[in-house]
């Protein structure tokens, strides 16, 4: 069991939720708390009506915030998947598009991300969009596209990451299965001038 903490000494809880670093584990305490109060907050918000709805929030906020610093005292456990509550992230349409190729054409275990860019014009305050990147790593590689759309990122990233794997990788037959692995680039090569008769190595002379 960890040691417990004063809970005055978690941050202040909306500072703590507002950090992007913190939004995967923002999205892991929504769901917990959703999972297990959300059929009563709705209840309590449709029976509220006009200036009483900022009162109710507040309360469930209140509610929301003593979760979260019950879990900082208890040393920030891990939060277990809720089958209750699934978390899902909007995406438009073509970011969609870009996902599904990604994940019918990679293994299991790799990882990705797409990424919009943006550009700052000379002269001008406001920055302008600038295509989009995507980044492939599945442990023994990184490969990266860029292109207009996320789906033409995507489409480079996994075109370059087939080519190393068609191209840079020894295929290796064990039991039925095929194991990809990078080729052993300090392997010892030996000119074959330089072995004797009997094949053993040939010292040079000095």
């Amino acid at each position: 069991m960890p040691d417990y903490v004063d809970p005055s000494e978690a941050p202040d809880f909306r500072d703590w939720a507002a950090d992007p670093e913190h939004d995967v584990l923002v999205d892991a305490l929504a769901a917990e708390f959703v999972a297990e109060e959300g059929v009563e907050m709705v209840a309590d918000l449709l029976a509220a009506r006009g200036p009483q709805h900022q009162w109710v929030a507040e309360r469930w906020m209140n509610r929301l915030r003593d979760r979260f610093e019950r879990w900082w005292a208890d040393g920030q456990p891990r939060f277990p998947l809720n089958k209750r509550v699934a978390i899902s992230y909007l995406l438009s349409g073509p970011d969609q598009e870009a996902r599904r190729m990604l994940e019918t054409n990679l293994p299991p275990g790799a990882t990705f991300a797409l990424t919009r860019k943006w550009r700052r014009p000379v002269g001008a305050a406001a920055a302008e969009p600038a295509g989009c990147a995507c980044r492939i790593d599945d442990g023994a590689a990184v490969a990266a596209g860029q292109g207009e759309t996320p789906a033409a990122a995507a489409q480079r990233a996994l075109d370059a990451w087939r080519e190393f794997v068609t191209g840079c990788r020894v295929q290796v037959e064990d039991g039925g299965a095929t194991e990809l692995r990078p080729p052993l680039l300090d392997a010892p090569s030996a000119d074959p001038a330089d072995t004797d008769e009997d094949g053993g190595r040939a010292n040079a002379a000095g």
